[in-house]
């Protein structure tokens, strides 16, 4: 029984540490995907302020008109500053937009000479026209194939009015800021405990899975062995009933009509035809006592799967049912499994003549996984067991396989005939 108890209890623990790493890796994707998008909106968030302090630094207080025609020394003042400040990576790019109506605006000023003069659409950057507000958003060498930036580049735009007071929107190219938390940072700072939490309460509800799964285990062990001690009780009893028929009432019954098959030699003719209709159904009562002797008399131990399943079938009465036996695999079976195969055989053929209406009921013995015996017939079937009552004789088929520890499978459906499938797990 042991052994019985701790293939369930490994499954059960595989099951639960398995289930365990399945939520530990969702969780770790999940918060890398987190921390990442914490991560860049952070960092969105320092490169909008350092663009509004470069803003208000170096731009603000110009008078932007002044880089018209004419402002060459206040573009290279610019071009020196930033200069600077591109070398030591502080910045990647500038420049300043004037508007020029709906979302186009026009450079007029940038780091890049090529961009001077230059008019672009600025989508929903060009709302910031008029405001002080700003937008910040990552990007990387794929989104300006002509201009690639390096990974970790944000872009920020910033609304201004420079000492004159006209609008005007400044772009700058930032790296990550260095005051904002990285995705690396965040996830040493509470991953670890996330996941240590959920290892220690994966490791301590292993031990209740496991006395509740012990527990389980123990009481289908109880359950079968008590199903068992029942079958083995009933079999006992039916080998006691079909002693006393065979030792009674079979021999007073068949002496009876060797009597009076012997009284009617000397009888008239018409005498002699009601003698012969008695002795006739006494031999029929005979037969049928014989048959029901046969079916309470169990299995002798060490039996031939083959033999069994062509008795259990032939047992049955047929009528114009076709019932085909086919032998594919045999071996010997001890007393309680050849019990089992016979009666599940007989009660399938059984059901498949007086209720399916089917022409043809095939038997067939194979090796799958165990023995498989598979009885199926073509008639008119029937809804799910489960979803109608009654059902008594599938009820107890499922009760003798699970005392041998076999399974019991039925597939059916209305106008689909019917297939039982019993297989017996190798020993």
């Amino acid at each position: 029984m042991s052994d019985r108890l701790d293939r369930p209890l490994r499954w059960v623990l595989v099951r639960h540490l398995g289930g365990l790493a399945v939520i530990l890796l969702v969780v770790g994707v999940l918060a890398v995907a987190l921390a990442d998008r914490i991560a860049t909106r952070e960092a969105a968030r320092h490169a909008e302020r350092d663009t509004r302090t470069l803003a208000a630094e170096y731009v603000v207080p110009l008078t932007i008109s002044d880089l018209h025609e004419g402002g060459d020394e206040l573009r290279r003042e610019l071009d020196a500053t930033f200069a600077a400040r591109i070398g030591r990576d502080e910045i990647r790019g500038v420049t300043i937009w004037e508007s020029v109506g709906g979302s186009r605006a026009r450079a007029v000023y940038s780091v890049r000479n090529e961009l001077r003069g230059s008019t672009f659409d600025l989508g929903r950057s060009a709302e910031l026209f008029g405001t002080e507000e700003a937008i910040a958003h990552r990007v990387g060498p794929g989104d300006y194939p002509g201009d690639p930036y390096p990974e970790g580049t944000f872009e920020a735009y910033v609304g201004f009015r420079d000492g004159t007071g006209a609008s005007y929107v400044f772009e700058a190219y930032l790296p990550t800021p260095a005051m904002a938390p990285s995705r690396a940072e965040l996830l040493t700072s509470w991953l670890p405990l996330v996941l240590g939490s959920l290892v220690v309460l994966g490791l301590t509800t292993a031990g209740l899975s496991a006395r509740l799964a012990r527990r389980v285990a123990t009481v289908e062990a109880e359950r079968r062995e008590l199903i068992g001690s029942a079958l083995r009780a009933g079999e006992l009893e039916r080998r006691r009933l079909a002693q006393r028929l065979h030792d009674g009432v079979l021999q007073d019954l068949s002496g009876a009509g060797l009597a009076l098959d012997s009284v009617g030699a000397g009888l008239d003719e018409p005498r002699r035809a009601v003698l012969d209709q008695v002795a006739g159904l006494l031999r029929r009562d005979v037969g049928q006592l014989r048959s029901i002797g046969d079916d309470l008399f169990p299995v002798e131990a060490d039996a031939d799967l083959g033999s069994v399943v062509r008795e259990a079938a032939s047992e049955v009465p047929r009528g114009n049912v076709d019932v085909e036996v086919d032998i594919g695999h045999t071996e010997l079976l001890d007393e309680r499994r050849a019990a089992a195969v016979r009666d599940v055989v007989r009660e399938a053929v059984r059901n498949a003549v007086r209720h399916a209406n089917a022409g043809t009921v095939r038997v067939v013995t194979r090796e799958a996984d165990g023995v498989c015996v598979v009885v199926q017939d073509d008639g008119v079937g029937f809804a799910r067991p489960e979803a109608e009552p009654g059902h008594l004789g599938l009820r107890l088929m499922e009760h003798v396989a699970d005392s041998v520890g076999a399974t019991l499978e039925v597939e059916t459906g209305p106008g689909a005939g019917t297939t039982v499938t019993l297989t017996l797990p190798r020993r």
